[in-house]
């Protein structure tokens, strides 16, 4: 069964971890930038985005997994001062290899400040025509969620642009209808295989994409193969779960495996 991960920090993770993945099946996977550091300065963050860029994607490449990246501000990790010198630096960025997406982005508090960051990055996906990974906070989900909507609307990104992920049962239903990707996290504190399974059931499967957000906190390292297990046991079709576990994330990101 092919495995792309649609959304994890391998910067948190050890060589070992990455050899393992691959011996279970992960061909490829996106390394998103996140809130690793507390930045105090905007040069930390584009420190972190070169980190990912080069060591991480050669680290990646040695244990036989295709890297891609997503650059962005994440909601916990915007820059304590001079935000603007990051996003000013982002379109260029953007255009480096093998950058496929904006990301990771979002709200997390609702802030007015986290507001602006985001719909910034939006306006700069639009005009290059890129995906974004929209993270939702793990608190009020629904009403977040339907504040980042809004805010894509406002924008006027294409919609299919648009991963909103850590989804659950609380806003699972809000993003179906929105008309963007469906992203499942299967992680402590968010989805386990089982409840994951039963989404990909229920769900648009053409639309949904299953991610581990294999970080630093409490990640379970095969979460997709385990996801992938549980839907195998359910009786699902071989193609329908390569779609959500490889096909979609391909299909969004525009990469060719």
């Amino acid at each position: 069964m092919r495995i792309l991960d649609a959304h994890t920090h391998v910067d948190t993770r050890g060589l070992g971890d990455l050899q393992t993945l691959a011996l279970f099946g992960l061909e490829a996977l996106v390394t998103c930038a996140h809130d690793a550091l507390p930045y105090s300065a905007p040069e930390s963050l584009l420190d972190h985005f070169e980190r990912l860029l080069d060591f991480d994607c050669r680290r990646l490449r040695s244990s036989a997994i295709a890297p891609y990246v997503a650059l962005g501000v994440h909601p916990r990790g915007i820059p304590k001062r001079d935000v603007k010198q990051v996003l000013d630096k982002l379109p260029l960025l953007l255009t480096r290899q093998p950058v496929v997406a904006v990301g990771e982005i979002g709200l997390q508090d609702d802030t007015d400040e986290e507001r602006e960051v985001f719909r910034s990055q939006l306006e700069i996906a639009r005009q290059l025509n890129m995906p974004c990974v929209a993270h939702t906070p793990a608190g009020d989900k629904a009403a977040v969620t339907s504040e980042i909507l809004s805010i894509v609307d406002a924008v006027g990104i294409d919609k299919s642009l648009i991963l909103i992920d850590h989804v659950d049962e609380r806003n699972f239903d809000l993003v179906r209808d929105s008309g963007c990707w469906i992203g499942l996290t299967v992680q402590s504190g968010k989805l386990s295989e089982e409840r994951a399974a039963a989404l990909v059931e229920v769900g648009d499967r053409d639309r949904i994409v299953l991610d581990s957000d294999l970080a630093s906190s409490s990640s379970e390292l095969l979460a997709l193969p385990k996801t992938i297990l549980e839907l195998r046991k359910r009786g699902l079709p071989r193609p329908e779960i390569e779609k959500v576990a490889f096909d979609n994330a391909c299909r969004l990101y525009r990469v060719n495996l």
